[in-house]
């Protein structure tokens, strides 16, 4: 089974022949993304890679995407043009797609994931540097082309919830969506969106297990596409994800996003921000 956006899910292999393609149109950039100052990342970088801190793109005390206006400032400190083709990673597959998700919402056509990883470049006794590096100057500024029909609001998800073609998914842990914990030591209330369907994820706010291999490396699309079917989440509806803050969420977006699904979106306020923004109990389902 083939899917329509697999070639933007690649390999370390792939990756080292696209980055030798001296003739390649349009020269790729490598973001490495990670959560806390460049200091704080200490697993070493793919040559050529410049390095991204999650708290650019999003920001306190709901952890939400920052103004469409400072993403557009971010992407141009980063060098990235509307044309570039970026590839994220990173330690963790989530945080890598926090920024793709980000990237893409922003305008950025052509955004691609390393799978597995730091690691799984390592893993093939590919060389690594210390420092990233500081890129030229792409082709030109990025100017904003927002796709706003990839972040939901609040009031996006309550229409959707009784609408017959579209799904709100949560992807946080059963505990999470069960109402068993909040996952979060910040957290107060329990419990999960109403009429939201659980699209699966891992054993806390931190892995993903039903998503991916221990190695770090996607499970195959087919595997997660059937997960996903048996819950009814199917690409024939408008399907928005949601987990505690947007990092699990992004993930799952983007192997939506990778399978070809034409409607797909992230709450970027997630069990965060609804659970602090409810009128009354009654938002909440337990």
């Amino acid at each position: 089974m083939s899917f329509k956006n697999q070639h933007k899910l690649l390999s370390p292999i792939e990756l080292k022949k696209l980055m030798n393609v001296s003739a390649y149109q349009t020269n790729p950039i490598v973001v490495c993304v990670g959560y806390g100052k460049l200091t704080d990342y200490k697993n070493g970088f793919i040559p050529g890679s410049i390095y991204l801190d999650t708290n650019l793109i999003e920001d306190g005390p709901l952890w939400n995407l920052v103004s469409i206006e400072k993403l557009e400032i971010v992407l141009n400190q980063l060098d990235i043009s509307n044309e570039t083709t970026v590839i994220v990673y990173g330690q963790q597959i989530m945080a890598a797609t926090q920024a793709a998700w980000a990237f893409m919402y922003a305008g950025v056509e052509d955004v691609r994931l390393l799978n597995g990883g730091i690691d799984g470049w390592k893993s093939l006794g590919y060389l690594v540097e210390e420092h990233p590096s500081i890129m030229p100057a792409s082709k030109g500024p990025f100017k904003l082309q927002p796709k706003s029909n990839y972040l939901s609001t609040r009031r996006d998800v309550e229409k959707s919830l009784y609408d017959k073609d579209s799904i709100v998914v949560d992807v946080r842990s059963w505990n999470e969506y069960s109402g068993k914990t909040t996952g979060y030591d910040y957290m107060k209330e329990k419990g999960r969106i109403p009429n939201a369907v659980w699209g699966y994820a891992g054993s806390d706010p931190y892995h993903m297990e039903d998503f991916e291999e221990k190695n770090g490396v996607l499970k195959s699309l087919r595997e997660i596409k059937e997960l996903w079917e048996g819950s009814g989440i199917t690409p024939d509806k408008k399907v928005i994800f949601y987990c505690g803050t947007g990092w699990r969420a992004s993930e799952a977006f983007f192997i939506a996003h990778l399978m070809g699904w034409p409607n797909i979106s992230v709450y970027d306020g997630g069990w965060m921000e609804w659970s602090n923004g409810g009128n009354s109990s009654a938002s909440f389902q337990r």
